[in-house]
């Protein structure tokens, strides 16, 4: 019999969570898996029809609207939404419902949506897998100091284990207070939508392309990657394309303009997979200048899209923070299909794409690719996966 496991989120944002994405749809080849959510955005459906999708947490069990439980219910989630969520109430309802459906695990995607939940975690007789992916153990963690006592209460709870991304988010986890023996690195992979590339489809590129992809925030420091570009870009055929939308947006099209090069810099917003893979088969070059917040420290945990810049077979200028150099670690390419650079340094942002243009071996590039890739495959992560899962069940 398969086994059957509830996945649980608290809002799905399938553009900017793709690794949850992934993990549904690997561990659907195997298993029964269900999502629990309270709101979606995206083509979830459609992409994965033999997930069964449960809206808005157990109100889905009171399908008639004309029970009074569930008017009830309904009423005091939308009139108080943060005391409902810790009620008894919710609590039972939602115990119920995983014992009425024989769920096996209960796998919740970010720490703070096991938050969400701390109650029903502590009374429920269920193996729980809570997955980090960064700022649920950064950020999360300076704002709120009840999330960090919970964790480190929970555990020492013998049904609940934790999967981190990287080494770097376990050293965070560690010192975060939460038992080492708990932790199971497992590393991030990639969408089936970005298996490498071969030579036909890559793109004849006419001019230099670099190529960004990350939400609009400080954090990501694009406003660094501006710079390093102005500063290379004067005498050259060259173009950046930003793809993500954001609240800093506006900002940095302004920011371009001061520098001088609005005019070959294209925001393209938020993309679908195909017109990001369409995008990147026509770059020449993937740059993630993301910063390490100096209060928080969140930074980037992982980071997917440098798997998706290397199905493209493309070169990669990244920060030296976080996960990062983890992700690109393979001594013998280093400097020459991979360079680290200082976080804030549009300098050497600048002297890296130069090293880049003038030295551009597309052979080279496309070994290293293949090599991270296969060590990142989908194959990879769905064994640590099954390892994780059998020890803890």
């Amino acid at each position: 019999m398969k086994l059957n496991i509830l996945h649980v989120t608290s809002t799905y944002n399938i553009p900017s969570q793709t690794f949850v994405r992934n993990t549904i749809s690997l561990l659907s080849k195997k298993f029964n898996n269900s999502l629990l959510t309270t709101y979606i955005l995206g083509d979830f459906e459609e992409k994965f029809k033999n997930i069964r999708i449960i809206r808005n947490y157990s109100l889905n069990e009171f399908r008639d609207d004309s029970c009074l439980l569930r008017k009830f219910y309904i009423f005091f989630h939308l009139v108080i939404k943060k005391i409902i969520r810790f009620c008894s109430l919710e609590v039972i309802l939602n115990k119920k419902f995983i014992i009425d459906n024989d769920f096996d695990l209960l796998f919740f995607h970010f720490g703070w949506t096991a938050f969400e939940h701390s109650k029903l975690i502590q009374v429920i007789n269920r193996p729980v897998l809570i997955s980090f992916h960064g700022s649920d153990l950064t950020s999360f963690l300076h704002e709120n100091k009840k999330y960090r006592n919970w964790l480190v209460k929970i555990s020492h709870m013998k049904n609940v284990f934790f999967t981190v991304n990287s080494k770097y988010l376990m050293r965070v986890a560690i010192e975060t207070g939460l038992k080492p023996e708990k932790i199971h690195i497992l590393y991030n992979t990639f969408s089936s939508d970005f298996n490498i590339a071969t030579e036909e489809v890559i793109k004849e590129r006419e001019i230099f392309q670099v190529t960004n992809i990350s939400r609009s925030i400080p954090l990501k420091g694009q406003k660094y990657l501006l710079e390093g570009f102005s500063l290379f870009c004067n005498d050259k055929d060259c173009r950046l394309n930003i793809i993500g939308d954001g609240p800093e947006l506006e900002n940095l099209k302004k920011y371009a303009k001061d520098l001088g090069i609005i005019d070959k810099v294209i925001f393209h917003g938020t993309l679908s997979p195909f017109e990001v893979k369409e995008i990147l088969y026509q770059s020449s070059v993937y740059v993630q200048s993301t910063i390490q917040d100096p209060f928080t420290k969140q930074t980037e945990a992982f980071g997917v899209v440098l798997l998706e810049a290397m199905s493209a077979s493309l070169p990669i200028i990244a920060t030296n923070v976080g996960g990062i150099p983890e992700v690109l670690h393979e001594p013998s390419f280093r400097n020459l299909s991979y360079f680290l650079v200082k976080e804030k340094d549009g300098l050497e942002i600048k002297n890296s794409l130069e090293k880049v243009y003038f030295n551009y071996d597309k052979v080279i590039f496309k070994r290293y690719s293949k090599s991270r890739l296969s060590y990142f495959s989908n194959e990879n992560f769905l064994t640590k996966l099954e390892e994780i899962i059998g020890m803890i069940l």
